[in-house]
């Protein structure tokens, strides 16, 4: 795994060892942001179920202004906080070691505002309703924000009430589901 464009491109990333984080491929990534090419640039980027970082790093590099990771594994956000510091992209970038609902739960008492949010759960648990429906609650998406969730590929779309289904790619076993925001 690496990161494509940018400033760090080319950085092979670490990955903790074991199942638990399923990394977002380097295919899927590279589509995701020629979709986002445009939308990049200076945003806010909220990167939760973070795993190895990686897409929150390809977003620092490809010049988002800071980007907020968070994990419930501790081998997970030990993982994002080295893989930013190999980049070197830690300056913009606040790593958090917590669940995701008291991550957005946190970020809204502060509140923070996102341009974009990629959400990657682990797979079939439920937890992608729970915490799109939390970021679309709590005010962390900036109007015409975007939500992003990855998705086991068996799964149907989510529909969300305040977001509305703009894209939808396959990606072998996962799906990449881009929601906007109403204003």
């Amino acid at each position: 795994m690496r990161v494509i464009a940018g400033s760090a491109r080319g950085t092979v990333l670490a990955s903790p060892a074991g199942l638990q984080t399923r990394p977002t491929a380097d295919r899927a990534r590279e589509a995701l942001f020629s979709i986002l090419m445009a939308d990049i640039a200076g945003c806010r980027f909220l990167d939760l179920f973070g795993g190895t970082g990686a897409v929150g790093i390809e977003a620092l590099s490809r010049g988002a202004a800071f980007a907020c990771f968070a994990d419930k594994a501790p081998e997970a956000v030990d993982c994002i906080r080295r893989n930013l510091e190999k980049t070197k992209l830690m300056p913009r970038a606040e790593v958090l070691h917590a669940d995701a609902m008291v991550v957005i739960e946190r970020l809204a008492v502060r509140k923070e505002q996102f341009d974009i949010v990629f959400l990657d759960p682990p797979y079939g648990l439920g937890l992608d309703r729970q915490a799109a429906e939390a970021v679309l609650a709590s005010g962390l998406l900036a109007a015409g924000g975007l939500l992003i969730l990855e998705h086991a590929a068996a799964e149907e779309a989510l529909t969300l009430a305040g977001a509305r289904l703009w894209k939808e790619k396959r990606y072998s076993a996962a799906v990449i589901t881009l929601y906007e925001v109403s204003e």
